[in-house]
């Protein structure tokens, strides 16, 4: 928790001397940061000092995490919600079903683990299990990215899969 204020605190100081209005900032917190009580209060205050908008903030909680913490997680969500701050639910797999999970916290954006699409490039069954998840993701109106994208010949293929937007090294 208290890296998480630390972390989200100096990023927050950046995005205020940067002066760039378009940033989105994706941080992720983890579930002592959930549980604590005070944290909404706390990020919205922050905001308002380093004068950042709530549009420009995406909170990333991993779905183990959610999962792990499913009632506080849920408040959380709704409370991130009701100050404007975005969600994002990452390292989304298939070993659970994912849509229930994303129908209850609403999210703006997930990130499917990578592990997912790793295969993809060899297999045609994976890259329509991915296909099928992705499209059933953006029925629920959530934007889909996946992390750790190294190889570039993969693109056209994930763009195909449907996926709106990757990170990688």
């Amino acid at each position: 928790e208290d890296l998480d204020k630390w972390v989200i605190s100096h990023v927050l100081e950046q995005a205020h001397h940067a002066g760039n209005n378009s940033r989105i900032l994706f941080i992720h917190v983890d579930g002592s940061t959930l549980a604590n009580l005070n944290m909404l209060s706390w990020l919205s205050a922050k905001l308002k000092t380093f004068r950042v908008s709530t549009d420009q903030l995406v909170i990333q909680i991993s779905e183990s995490v959610f999962y792990n913490n499913k009632t506080i997680a849920l408040e959380f969500c709704a409370g991130l919600r009701e100050l404007g701050i975005g969600l994002s639910i990452t390292k989304i797999n298939n070993s659970l079903d994912p849509l229930p999970l994303l129908n209850q916290a609403k999210p703006d954006f997930t990130r499917l683990d990578q592990n997912l699409v790793q295969d993809c490039a060899y297999s045609v069954h994976q890259q329509q299990l991915v296909k099928k998840l992705i499209n059933a993701i953006h029925y629920q109106e959530i934007l889909v990215g996946v992390t750790g994208i190294e190889d570039f010949e993969i693109l056209p293929l994930l763009w195909e899969l449907g996926l709106d937007f990757v990170q990688g090294n």
